[in-house]
């Protein structure tokens, strides 16, 4: 009797993760892989939701497609679908901390972190190399080099913290943005 509850409650447990391995944004009908990383759900690819303030590296909708949009700040604070919400700085940290931390908390200066989180990396996490687009002349730069994602914690009047998976320095790096400038997203369940 014990073997089989045992049993039940694996097939119930499986069965579970299977069935929340995506999810759908009701908005758009966009379907996004998702992860359960420590005690948070993160989606595994960047948001493609299109909403004012966001554009599409190069303004190529392939690359939205390929790689998901990009966002002024203030748009990433409004682009998760309900239920969802831009991951905070102490997220990510908590985020890279399960793979060694980012270059402020590792003794590699964020290297491991950086080779688990990146596309196809063991932490099934999937960072993109998206770029960005700068706050001043809105010329996109780093696609394919770095991925700049927003965080929801803001710095101060002009800046916010940031996060960058840098393929240059094979690193994480905490960092910080002007708001008006265009950044990768990612979204945490509620």
């Amino acid at each position: 009797m014990r073997f089989y509850i045992s049993f039940l409650a694996l097939a119930l447990t499986v069965k579970f993760s299977i069935a929340q391995s995506t999810m759908t944004d009701p908005r758009d009908g966009e379907v996004y892989d998702i992860e359960v990383v420590g005690d948070k759900i993160w989606m595994t690819e960047n948001l493609r939701y299109n909403s004012e303030g966001s554009y599409c590296y190069e303004n190529l909708e392939q690359n939205c497609d390929q790689q998901g949009r990009l966002y002024t700040w203030a748009a990433a604070l409004e682009a998760c679908p309900k239920g969802w919400h831009l991951a905070t700085d102490s997220e990510w940290r908590a985020l890279t901390k399960k793979f060694g931390g980012w270059d402020e908390d590792a003794k590699d200066g964020g290297a491991a972190a950086y080779k688990a989180l990146i596309k196809d990396g063991k932490g099934e996490f999937n960072a993109i190399l998206a770029g960005r687009q700068d706050a001043t002349k809105g010329k996109f730069h780093h696609q394919n080099r770095v991925g700049h994602y927003w965080t929801a914690t803001e710095g101060d009047k002009y800046y916010t913290f940031a996060v960058d998976f840098n393929a240059d320095y094979g690193k994480i790096i905490h960092s910080h943005y002007l708001k008006k400038g265009s950044l990768s997203c990612r979204c945490v369940q509620d």
